[in-house]
């Protein structure tokens, strides 16, 4: 943005130049990593700018040396498609603090990571981060619903000695790099939903231990059919159709067999007290 407002400053001065003359200049400095599609998102990531710090003086043999720090590295993520704010995305389980590029369902942010661990570096408790794991957050469901993996090197651990011979060898390594698959397996909120779940069993089952009514009892059971339920999908990317038939089915057969231990309740002591239960006994 800042590189187009200067071009557009000097046309307006009368030096003409076309911002696409430049493209070829952009895509050699700062590469494409690799491009994910997901749930109507493109997720574009690609190489950026990082400063590195020189360091002070150390001791070296024969005199002095200043390092300069080449750990950090940095990456541009920009997303295009997001129109309704349900989707987010994170990069080794942290949001990113996307802007909007003032293009229409387009905001772009910046990763800041550490590739590797030298002998000389700031902040050296800080371990590397890669390979770098980028999550496409569907923040209805606390899912994520695809992602992608970056790394800094060969993922198979190759070791290149030499230079690539041109620019399509160096592309295809860069290329290897990007991996369209291994995003988190789990959700942003799976935690949180399990606990939530947990307690409405307990809740459900307290219910049911405390209410003598026969109404209570069967709202109690199905609160904790529900908590159950809610604790499997949430802990799981959700259960088959089949799985859910069947337990809607199940559900709906103790519905029929509570209405007709409720009649016969009823028909008994004519009351839904089940306290009046205690009265039976075995002749």
């Amino acid at each position: 943005a800042d590189f187009r407002s200067i071009i557009d400053e000097l046309s307006v001065a009368g030096f003409a130049l076309d911002l696409d003359w430049f493209k070829p200049h952009f895509e050699f400095r700062f590469p494409v990593c690799g491009i994910l599609e997901r749930a109507g998102l493109s997720v574009e990531i690609r190489q950026a700018l990082e400063p590195w710090h020189v360091l002070g003086e150390e001791g070296a043999v024969g005199g002095t040396a200043r390092y300069v720090d080449s750990s950090l590295e940095r990456l541009q993520v920009r997303v295009s498609g997001e129109t309704q704010g349900r989707y987010t995305i994170t990069c080794n389980g942290f949001a990113l603090p996307f802007a909007p590029t003032g293009t229409f369902g387009e905001s772009v942010a910046g990763v800041r990571y550490r590739a590797w661990h030298p002998a000389s570096i700031l902040h050296p408790t800080i371990a590397p981060h890669v390979p770098l794991t980028f999550d496409i957050i569907d923040t209805w469901s606390g899912r994520a619903v695809g992602g992608c993996r970056y790394h800094v090197a060969h993922p198979g651990g190759r070791g290149l000695e030499v230079f690539p011979v041109n620019a399509f060898e160096a592309e295809g390594r860069r290329l290897a790099r990007f991996e369209a698959m291994g995003h988190t397996p789990s959700g942003t909120i799976t935690k949180s939903t399990l606990g939530i779940a947990l307690a409405c069993v307990l809740l459900a089952f307290l219910t049911m231990i405390t209410r003598s009514k026969a109404v209570p009892q069967v709202i109690g059971f199905l609160a904790m059919e529900n908590a159950l339920f809610f604790a499997a999908t949430s802990a799981t990317y959700g259960m088959p159709m089949v799985v859910e038939f069947g337990i809607a089915l199940d559900v709906m057969v103790g519905m029929v067999i509570l209405g007709v231990f409720f009649f016969q309740i009823r028909e008994r002591f004519d009351s839904l007290d089940i306290r009046h239960l205690e009265q039976l006994k075995e002749e």
